[in-house]
């Protein structure tokens, strides 16, 4: 009861799929089929979803025989919507990307389109592998500095009309931020002792010290 759509290599192309002599309608049967040793995946399936109800989904898959080139794991994305979320493969989109074995380094770049500005919500639909035993999943939002874990919640955001490929990207390590030491008058001492000028900065180191009188004049 299901339909797919398939893109063939060639032009011209004739595909043959399913036919009744694939059956096998006896009664009974003594042949057994091993089931093959399956690969090990890790994957993480997520939802965008906004105004009107629009909906897209993207699936991220870690799984050992697969590249970060196109390979047998990958599914384009055919641009049946005027909103998506995508991943890039060799400059084209695809809804679905094998990548090779889970390495918590990774960073993956996410493509987010929309054709009507509103609020959309991203969110993590389901997930299996390694991903089910708890590893942290970010969705970094490059445009507010905002870094979300998905495991603990959806993130929403704002978006106008158009296409950004460099917004959003999905990691599994959060980047600690360091904030630059604030430079002001609460984080210098000033003080004399015997005709001394002492100055202290509890902040930042010193390169020099400029000194001015009360009109302006550069003293020393």
């Amino acid at each position: 009861g299901q339909g797919f759509i398939v893109q063939a290599k060639n032009a011209g192309t004739v595909a043959n799929f399913f036919t009744n002599a694939m059956r096998d309608e006896a009664p009974s049967s003594t042949q057994f089929f091993k089931v093959k040793q399956q690969a090990q995946k890790d994957r993480v399936w997520l939802n965008l979803t906004g105004p009107n109800d629009v909906f897209s989904q993207v699936l991220v898959a870690y799984i050992e025989d697969a590249n970060l080139g196109l390979d047998k794991y990958d599914g384009k994305y055919i641009n049946d919507s005027g909103i998506a979320l995508t991943t890039s493969i060799a400059g084209d989109e695809y809804t679905i990307q094998g990548r090779p074995a889970f390495d918590a380094t990774d960073v993956v770049a996410l493509n987010f389109k929309t054709s009507v500005a509103g609020t959309y919500t991203i969110a993590i639909d389901h997930v299996d592998g390694l991903f089910s035993k708890g590893q942290d999943i970010y969705l970094v939002d490059k445009t507010t500095g905002t870094t979300t874990n998905l495991n603990e919640g959806a993130y929403t955001f704002t978006a106008a009309v158009g296409v950004d490929n460099t917004r959003f990207t999905l990691t599994y390590q959060k980047t600690l931020k360091v904030d630059a030491p604030l430079f002001n008058e609460n984080s210098v001492l000033v003080s004399r002792n015997n005709g001394t000028l002492n100055v202290k900065s509890t902040a930042v180191a010193i390169n020099n010290v400029k000194v001015f009188d009360v009109q302006g004049r550069l003293v020393a």
